[in-house]
């Protein structure tokens, strides 16, 4: 909603600067001073551009449906525009039969399981994770090394981001980056109310 009431904002502002780049460009032309009509056109131009990337963000995109729960479940608040872009940072990923990460091994990826089931170790039981919950996302905020073992036994599908690109995308955006340490704590939480809800795991 907040995030909304910005780009209504943003686009009230480049609506009042298109009726002011037009005063300019009538009295450019009247005044016959063609500078001032020559920037005016330049401003207008920027403007229209400007105008139509907010429309365009501003409109509702359909996502494949493994995407839209996602931005559901984790992205709700972000621009659809915005959520494609860190889609774009990630590949896809699968795993069947074997770890996924090893506990005190270096990690470099954050996964988020789209499809299947994985398995954790914790404390000498064994947690069950379905979809749509991120792997790895302790480790970026730690020493770089797994805190648990994690395997897959039937096929599961994933996304997954380089920590590399999370880093780069840290420095270069940081509120879109935020976005994304606001979903992987949302999902720590979630991820704690599993565990409690299931102490007995096999």
């Amino acid at each position: 909603m907040l995030l909304s009431l910005c780009f209504r904002k943003v686009l009230l502002l480049r609506i009042i600067f298109v009726l002011s780049d037009l005063s300019f460009l009538l009295y450019g032309a009247l005044a016959n001073v063609p500078p001032v009509a020559y920037w005016a056109i330049a401003s207008l131009i920027i403007n229209f551009v400007q105008i139509g990337i907010l429309l365009r963000d501003m409109i509702p995109r359909d996502l494949p449906y493994d995407l839209q729960q996602i931005k559901d479940l984790f992205f709700s608040s972000v621009q659809t525009s915005d959520f494609i872009r860190l889609i774009k940072l990630s590949y896809r990923g699968t795993s069947s039969n074997k770890k996924m990460l090893t506990e005190g091994e270096p990690v470099e990826n954050l996964m988020l399981i789209t499809q299947g089931l994985v398995y954790i170790e914790v404390d000498g039981t064994t947690i069950e994770v379905g979809p749509y919950h991120f792997i790895g996302e302790m480790s970026y905020f730690s020493d770089g090394k797994a805190s648990t073992t994690i395997h897959s036994r039937e096929p599961v599908d994933f996304l997954y981001w380089r920590y590399s690109d999370l880093r780069r995308l840290q420095e270069k955006n940081p509120a879109l980056f935020m976005k994304m340490v606001e979903a992987m704590g949302k999902d720590i939480m979630l991820k704690m109310l599993h565990q409690n809800k299931t102490p007995g795991a096999s």
